[in-house]
């Protein structure tokens, strides 16, 4: 098995393993790669800000998600994590990118 074919099992594997809004996040930062705001995500999501916040945590804790800096938050007029996908060495092809 070749090292893309064993990080694409292993990814489909954690995959499995994530809970619908686990996923349901992770679907929504792959499709925006400039990255998003917990705030943002919620409502594009139409979940309140802490049921992403959680999601987003257990994403970055098991490495799929990370922050890329920061964006003004006028609702909370504060600065506030940007979360994208970890894209490591081809990741992009487990994610269906670059095909």
């Amino acid at each position: 098995m070749s090292t893309l074919e064993t990080r694409k099992s292993s990814w489909w594997a954690t995959k499995a393993e994530l809970g619908p809004r686990q996923r349901e996040v992770l679907e929504q930062l792959t499709e925006t790669p400039s990255g998003l705001t917990a705030w943002q995500l919620s409502e594009i999501l139409g979940r309140l800000v802490h049921a992403v916040r959680p999601r987003l945590c257990e994403l970055a804790k098991i490495g799929l998600i990370k922050t890329t800096g920061v964006r003004w938050q006028p609702k909370t007029a504060r600065s506030e994590a940007v979360w994208v996908v970890n894209q490591q060495p081809g990741q992009m092809e487990m994610w269906g990118g670059n095909q």
